[in-house]
């Protein structure tokens, strides 16, 4: 990330939090002012669209769809139209339509938008989180992304985090199973992008922890734990045995040997379908790793 991107996005997520407790106050006039101001709105409005498509759950994000529908603004309906686009193709270009659309609005009327919007967001995020949590993440996969040579997976890995971040309990684990490898089959399509994310969370996850401390990750279902001592060969359940496969390449990212990553993944996932659960282990540990981190 050069130092205008980090800036950039420092602007970004100082505006994103003041605008959202603007929003949670029911200060129109301020969150019109803030809107107004920034910088970079095209940047902010795509966040929130991000945040819809993943973090907010998509029973939630229909119900935001049918109340924006129901305010009769043709201006409004433009901008649904073009962010449900968003929502079935995650194309960069169908992304920017939506930013236009809402950043071309007088203030007033992006604020009475951005008020809706922002109270699904942060219903959503999980307590004592705050919407630039996700430029965070976002932060730490663009780093990660770059030294495994996809820079251009930054977005799709962010969006994997801030889905982890869907409170347990809050729905059934089968459905947030299904979201996570919904997202990475519209955006982490075919078999290098997979790898390249796998080896890119791996060193997210890597980093929170010393090289040789030992990688244990509790299975999203609370039955347990999995360690990287752990074997995968004779494992029957898959989501048991892609976490442990997690958990060893994120002590080979951990320790820097990257090839012994390939390796392992060539061994025990070597098919775009055995990396689907193994990404959604990693998306899921990244997530409360960056939940802890920020909280910290």
């Amino acid at each position: 990330m050069t130092d205008e991107d980090a800036a950039v996005a420092v602007e970004v997520a100082r505006t994103a939090d003041l605008c959202a407790l603007a929003a949670g106050a029911d200060e129109p006039g301020q969150l019109a002012e803030l809107l107004q101001t920034t910088p970079h709105p095209e940047e902010l409005v795509a966040m929130w669209a991000r945040l819809l498509v993943t973090l907010v759950p998509e029973d939630r994000t229909a119900e935001l769809v049918d109340q924006l529908w129901r305010e009769d603004d043709s201006e409004w309906l433009i901008a649904v139209e073009h962010f449900l686009d968003y929502a079935h193709r995650r194309q960069p270009g169908t992304l920017a339509r939506f930013t236009a659309e809402v950043t071309a609005w007088p203030a007033a009327s992006q604020a009475a938008f951005a008020g809706l919007v922002l109270a699904a967001i942060t219903d959503a995020l999980p307590e004592g989180m705050v919407p630039s949590h996700y430029l965070v993440a976002r932060g730490l996969v663009v780093e990660a992304a770059a030294s495994v040579g996809a820079p251009e997976l930054a977005d799709a890995l962010a969006g994997l985090v801030a889905l982890g971040w869907r409170e347990p309990g809050a729905l059934p684990a089968a459905r947030l199973a299904y979201d996570l490898a919904r997202h990475v089959e519209q955006e982490l399509p075919g078999l290098l992008p997979r790898r390249q994310a796998v080896a890119a969370l791996a060193l997210v996850v890597g980093g929170f922890r010393d090289p040789g401390e030992p990688v244990v990750v509790r299975l999203h279902d609370g039955s347990g734990v999995v360690t990287d001592a752990d074997e995968p060969l004779g494992i029957v359940d898959q989501s048991r045995r892609a976490t442990v496969v997690a958990a060893r390449v994120v002590r080979h990212a951990g320790r820097g040997e990257m090839r012994r990553l390939e390796a392992e993944l060539t061994a025990h996932a070597p098919a775009p379908h055995d990396l689907l659960p193994v990404l959604l282990a990693l998306a899921l540990a990244a997530a409360a790793y960056v939940r802890e981190d920020v909280r910290t």
